[in-house]
């Protein structure tokens, strides 16, 4: 990050990497909603309203207090409710709850779905947590698109 003073000189700082294992998934299915949950942080609540003013998405909060907890769901400002409700089902909500692992991040735009833990992670059950999460996320999706009066 580079910081220009009035003065003319610069302040760089550098964060250090970090890290994910990353499953992605090309579902080929682009037409359905644009969405992220992101772990929540502290403060979740009170940056929701800030976070939809600054981005071209919106916060959503579903009937899950669990979920609203531990995530922060965006979806794009033009997606329809009724889509996002339709997608995020309680099987797929619980589906979330059980096999996300503590700072899981998920991503799904134009069809390429991302899910992402923190870390270096190669064991069998982060791979299989991914792979499950993925596979529950774009079952979802595909029910979706073939509704496409809802999209």
């Amino acid at each position: 990050h580079r910081q220009y003073h009035d003065d003319g000189t610069v302040t760089e700082t550098r964060r250090p990497p970090r890290h994910y294992t990353v499953l992605e998934v090309v579902t080929g299915l682009s037409g359905v909603i644009r969405f992220s949950l992101m772990p929540r942080h502290a403060g979740g609540d009170v940056l929701d309203g800030v976070a939809s003013r600054l981005s071209p998405d919106r916060v959503v909060d579903l009937e899950s207090a669990e979920l609203r907890d531990r995530f922060r769901l965006t979806v794009a400002d033009e997606d329809s409710e009724i889509a996002v409700r339709r997608l995020f089902t309680p099987a797929l909500i619980v589906d979330l709850l059980d096999c996300a692992q503590e700072g899981t991040r998920i991503e799904f735009e134009q069809g390429a779905l991302v899910v992402a833990v923190g870390g270096h992670r190669y064991g069998v059950d982060t791979f299989d947590a991914l792979i499950g999460l993925a596979t529950a996320i774009a079952g979802q999706v595909a029910a979706l698109d073939a509704v496409p009066e809802l999209v």
